[in-house]
């Protein structure tokens, strides 16, 4: 399990993940995308799913002035 914390406009490069991930909005909202999707916006309590075959292609902090959170978990 794993929390991370997103400054304003933060965003990440295109990564894959060796496990299944389940994401949880602690706060906030997140747009999320793998490659197979659409984008989607997480806001608090909203949830994620990516299996370890897909490629994690958007998660950014929408809010240009308030860090968000998430918590993942990896099985």
């Amino acid at each position: 399990m794993l929390t991370v914390k997103l400054q304003p406009g933060e965003s990440n490069s295109p990564h894959k993940h060796s496990a299944h991930t389940f994401v949880y909005a602690l706060e906030g909202s997140i747009m999320m995308q793998v490659k197979s999707e659409k984008e989607k916006v997480l806001n608090s309590g909203d949830t994620f799913y990516e299996t370890p075959a897909e490629i994690h292609t958007v998660m950014k902090n929408v809010n240009n002035t308030k860090r968000r959170q998430i918590s993942c978990v990896f099985y």
